[in-house]
This record gives structure tokens, C-alpha cells and sequence, in this order.
């Protein structure tokens, strides 16, 4: 009888009897990487357990002080928007706003800053991209202490040389962040843009310099980080301009 009674007893209460507790599922990380922002502060922000991500905005817009504003955020691929808020900017005119990234799912996105009652102008965009890993702990393997070198240092990618990096221009580039059209480029140094303009275009590491119809956008001076080509600059009246293009895949 007593050790039907004690079986029943583990029975109600068995993580006490030698069973080993359940274990929660480790908590989904949301991360941000490839974050731009022209003309605008963005800086990622966490939570203390990592369970919370949020990109937080930050810009100041002078002429449009205690204006209502829309920032509506899209998925870079599929142009749908995902997230459209509304917010206001203060007597100053500093705008602040904040994307809940663990809302959305992985991939590339894009933002834009929009005055309410003004359709089609745009004060500020940017992008950032989401990435979702795992809070548990991956275990890593220590570097001999007899080790010279890094123990990864023998996988470590070669710098991709000038010729490499001139053909990975090569190719359809197409307008991002409201920029309509295509940018063909070619392998002999010369681009076509929305099939009509033509031109020329060096590259100088991570620059290039276009002459012909592009060269009304800061000279025709560009960068290139990735599958983004950004033409930004200030005009004279101090208005932020930013022309952007992605490679297609």
C-alpha cells in the first residue's frame, strides 16, 4: 500500500521523482543587418532577453513642424506594403518612429517618410534587412593556443579583384525606393537606362562615375555596397537626394 501510495505521488507530481522538467523551446532572435538611412538616424534596438527588435527612427524635418506623417515600410520584392503608421512631428519639426521588425518576416525591406496631406513627396526612405536566428547558445571551437593563426583563416574568402568586381556590375539593375525603371549594364563599360538613355560608366572600387543622362544625379558619382547601387547627395537648397537600384537576381 505505501508504494502505491508513493507511485501515486510521482504520478501527480513527477518532475520531482528523478523525470527530467520540460524544457520551453528556445525564444525565436530577430536581428537587423544592412541597415541605410540617408539623411535619417536609425539605429537597432533589443530588449534585455533579445526577444524584442525594433529599428528606431530618428530625423528632423524643418519645414513640416507639427505635421502628420505616414511611414509605410515594404517588402523590397514583392513591393507590398506591410506596415503603414502614423505619427507627427514636433513644434522643432524632429520626427522619431519605430519598426517592429519581429513582426515581419525575413528578407529585405524598404521605408519611406511621407508628409500626410502630401501625395508623392517623399522626405526620407531607407532598407534594412531581417534576419532570424535562435537564442541558444552555439558552442564554439577553441583556437589551439599553439595556433599562430585564426583557425578559420584558411577558409577566409579571397578580395574580389578589379575584374571580378566589374563583372558583378554587369547585369539588370532595377529602381528601389520610388526610383522607376531598369538600368542595364554592360560588360563594355556602357549602360542604357529605361531603354531610351544612353551612356558610359568607370569604376574606381567602390564607386563609379557615369557620364551621359545619369550624370545629372551627383555628377553621376555612385556607390555600390552589395546588390545596392545609391546615387545621394544635398542640392544647394539642402534637400537629401538618393536614387537607389538593386540587382536582380
Amino acid at each position: 500500500m505505501p508504494r502505491l501510495v508513493l507511485f501515486l505521488f510521482c504520478l501527480a507530481f513527477i518532475s520531482g521523482c528523478g523525470a527530467e522538467p520540460q524544457r520551453p523551446a528556445p525564444l525565436s532572435r530577430t536581428a537587423l543587418s544592412d541597415v541605410q538611412c540617408p539623411a535619417l538616424t536609425c539605429a537597432p534596438r533589443q530588449n534585455a532577453q533579445r526577444t524584442v527588435t525594433t529599428l528606431e527612427i530618428a530625423g528632423t524635418f524643418k519645414a513640416y513642424r507639427r505635421r502628420a506623417m505616414i511611414l509605410r515600410v515594404d517588402d523590397a520584392l514583392s513591393r507590398r506594403a506591410v506596415i503603414r503608421e502614423s505619427g507627427q512631428t514636433l513644434d522643432d519639426g524632429r520626427y522619431a518612429a519605430s519598426i517592429a521588425a519581429d513582426k515581419l518576416q525575413p528578407g529585405r525591406y524598404e521605408f519611406l517618410i511621407v508628409p500626410e496631406d502630401s501625395r508623392g513627396l517623399v522626405l526620407a526612405v531607407g532598407r534594412f534587412t531581417v534576419e532570424r536566428g535562435n537564442l541558444a547558445a552555439v558552442p564554439r571551437r577553441q583556437a589551439s593556443p599553439m595556433a599562430s593563426e585564426p583557425a578559420n583563416a584558411a577558409v577566409r574568402p579571397a578580395a574580389a579583384s578589379p575584374i571580378q568586381a566589374m563583372r558583378a556590375l554587369v547585369g539588370t539593375w532595377r529602381g528601389t525606393n520610388g526610383v522607376a525603371g531598369t538600368l542595364d549594364m554592360r560588360a563594355d563599360g556602357t549602360y542604357v537606362y529605361n531603354g531610351l538613355s544612353r551612356g558610359h560608366y568607370k569604376f574606381y572600387g567602390s564607386e563609379l562615375v557615369f557620364d551621359g543622362a545619369l550624370a545629372a544625379w551627383n555628377g553621376g558619382h555612385a556607390t555600390v555596397k552589395g546588390d545596392y547601387l545609391d546615387f545621394y547627395w544635398t542640392s544647394l537648397d539642402g534637400a537629401h537626394q538618393w536614387y537607389s537600384f538593386a540587382k536582380s537576381s
